[in-house]
């Protein structure tokens, strides 16, 4: 009987730090998916950051004159776009 109750005992314990591990895995999940929220929360932010300076630099090479022709026409169309 003896072997049977340490038999016992020992799926048990292990039970119990299958568990231990299994709640440690879904707080560090849980931190990640915050992590995961803020960083792509940063990269739209700094997306749109980009988009309004890329918008800016075409302003103001065309207020200086140093425009081609194609950029001469996306603004043109980004302006089109706004007015629509």
């Amino acid at each position: 009987m003896p072997e049977k109750e340490d038999h016992i005992e020992r799926i048990a314990g292990k039970m119990q730090q299958v568990l231990r591990q299994y709640e440690g895995l879904q707080k560090e999940n849980s931190q990640l998916r915050i992590k995961l929220q803020a960083l792509e929360n940063d990269f739209i932010k700094i997306a749109e950051m980009s988009e309004a300076l890329a918008q800016q630099n075409i302003v103001l090479k065309t207020s200086n004159g140093t425009t081609d022709a194609a950029e001469k026409k996306a603004l043109a169309s980004q302006l089109n776009a706004y007015i629509k």
